[in-house]
């Protein structure tokens, strides 16, 4: 199970909540139990999964020194900013 590597983050809070509510949230990174589910075979990934997948990787494998030069924006950025 690919959660089981965030859920010994000490940043990560798990909950057991409906299928709609947080499942796991690590940062403003939110992630459903229905999106955990796009992580099967043949599902097509969910746009919070790739959103808490790169805040992880911003802080727990991008070196500090590089931290500061990168920002992770949201996948709704874009669509936002064109509104």
């Amino acid at each position: 199970m690919i959660c089981e590597l965030f859920f010994n983050q000490s940043e990560t809070i798990v909950y057991k909540t409906p299928l709609t509510s947080s499942f796991v949230t690590y940062g403003t990174a939110c992630v459903s139990a229905y999106d955990y589910r796009t992580l099967e075979e043949g599902e097509y990934l969910n746009d919070a999964v790739v959103d808490f997948y790169l805040q992880w990787l911003h802080n727990n494998v991008l070196p500090e020194k590089n931290k500061e030069e990168v920002h992770i924006f949201s996948s709704h950025f874009y669509t936002k900013l064109t509104r």
